[in-house]
This record gives structure tokens, C-alpha cells and sequence, in this order.
């Protein structure tokens, strides 16, 4: 999703909720699966969908609510997501920097994330193109650039990074007048995330 505009994790739904809610409803369910040990499958609810080899079906609404369906047919409806039990620790620091974050267009922009181990060593893989030879490269930070229409999102993978110890260093233009936010976020091997955003505007 990270790559179609259209489902930019920002937008809202019908029932005012990001996506971003949605996926991580997902997510969670997911996870809570993982951590049990518990075989899953995923699937669209599409309409004539056999389900009944499953002893209990989950469905991630648009609500924002859990839908439950046991093996005896018995629905409960969770408010949300269930909870899940990550390992104990601290969660990755990050602080990020901006060259500049207000200018006139066309702007370029560099953004510099510091970071700071936790508990787990940050890891991210993106996809198949990072790879070198059989060699998978450690994004660490993903860089996500919001605005300045609700449709527009850009995933900064293809602008030049530059990674030295724990600093990673992203460079970006900015065409377009308006307001924008951008997202940096990273993940540890057990799960924890730290997220930062900031605010850029061009005129």
C-alpha cells in the first residue's frame, strides 16, 4: 500500500477513520496470531467465500470494530484490535532534523534521523530491489511524505540516502505549494516502533 496513492494511509474512510487504523487492526491481528503460534490465513471477504474449516474467522472491519466468528457460529464484536504481548523492552529512539521547513518551491529539503539503539537492533528490509548480489540492504528508516492535496503521498525510496552508523540522511524536492508532513518511523526485530513527524510548507 506504501506505493498506491489512492490508499494513502492518511485518507479517511466512510466512517472517518485513516486507513492507517484499518491496516494496523490488521496488523495486530496478525501479530497476535504469530506470537500464539496460531496458522492463519488472509483473505477478502468476498461474497460465497468458504469458511467453515476454520474453527474461528476474524473480520477486520471499516468501523474500526473486530468481528469474531467462532466454530459454533457465536459473533462477538471487539471495539478493536486484541491486545499482544511484545517482549519486554525499550522501543528505538529517533529524533530527526530538517535543513529547512518552510521555503518557496521548488524546495529541497534534507532530512537527518538520529538513531538510538533500544532493546532490539532496527531492522527493515523493503523489497527485492534493494538487493545486491544476494545481499539485503537494511533501510532502517522508512521516510513517508504526505501532501499537499489528501491524494498526494510519495514513499522516499528513490531519493539519495546516505547511512553512516546511526545516522541516515534523506534529500527530497518539493515541487508544489502547500502544506506537507512528513513521516519517519522505524522498527525493531521484536516489534517496537517509534514514529516522528513534521510539518513542511512551501509557497
Amino acid at each position: 500500500m506504501w506505493w498506491l496513492a489512492p490508499l494513502n494511509l492518511e485518507r479517511k474512510n466512510r466512517f472517518g477513520l485513516k486507513y492507517r487504523q484499518i491496516i494496523r487492526n490488521i496488523g495486530m491481528e496478525v501479530e497476535r496470531c504469530y506470537r500464539l503460534g496460531i496458522c492463519y490465513d488472509m483473505a477478502w471477504d468476498i461474497e460465497g467465500l468458504d469458511l467453515s474449516g476454520y474453527r474461528e474467522v476474524v473480520r477486520v472491519k471499516e468501523d474500526g470494530t473486530i468481528e469474531v466468528t467462532g466454530k459454533d457460529g457465536a459473533v462477538t464484536v471487539l471495539q478493536g484490535s486484541r491486545p499482544v504481548t511484545r517482549p519486554a523492552g525499550d522501543p528505538p529512539g529517533l529524533e530527526v532534523t530538517l535543513s529547512t521547513a518552510k521555503g518557496q518551491a521548488p524546495l529541497e529539503v534534507t532530512a537527518m534521523a538520529e538513531l538510538t539503539a533500544g532493546s532490539a537492533p532496527v531492522y527493515f528490509t523493503p523489497s527485492l530491489k534493494y538487493a545486491d548480489a544476494g545481499v539485503w540492504r537494511n533501510e532502517k528508516v522508512i521516510w513517508q511524505l504526505y501532501g499537499p492535496e489528501e491524494w498526494d503521498y510519495n514513499k522516499l525510496e528513490d531519493a539519495p540516502v546516505t547511512l553512516q552508523g546511526a545516522t541516515c540522511a534523506i534529500t527530497f524536492t518539493l515541487d508544489k505549494p502547500g502544506a506537507y508532513r512528513l513521516r519517519a518511523s522505524v522498527v525493531d526485530r521484536a516489534g517496537r516502533s517509534t514514529v516522528v513527524w513534521r510539518e513542511l510548507s512551501v509557497e
